[in-house]
């Protein structure tokens, strides 16, 4: 959160975040979406660094799962399993903006 930055669009958040309830166990599938904004980041949004801001952030929610985040104004999404290979150095980082 050091550059201060927030990436919204006309105060609209600019992710959307899908993840499982921490009763999963007892509904599985069951599931939440929420639209955030991402706090403190670089200068570009990059779908890439939100995934890891928020995976880190929710560790200490009560989330059982991260499904998936999209960039809400492209559309690119990822999984919170393409996030673990990603953060664990298997997966190059994604292109987001061409």
């Amino acid at each position: 959160m050091a550059d201060g930055k927030v990436f919204e669009e006309d105060g609209h958040p600019n992710f959307r975040l899908v993840y499982e309830s921490a009763f999963a166990r007892v509904c599985p599938g069951e599931t939440y979406t929420r639209d955030i904004s991402i706090f403190g980041l670089a200068e570009q949004p990059h779908l890439f660094n939100a995934w890891c801001y928020t995976y880190n952030a929710l560790r200490s929610y009560a989330f059982c799962k991260v499904v998936s985040i999209e960039e809400i104004a492209t559309g690119k999404r990822i999984s919170g399993e393409e996030l673990r290979l990603l953060m664990g150095g298997t997966l190059p980082p994604p292109k987001i903006h061409d």
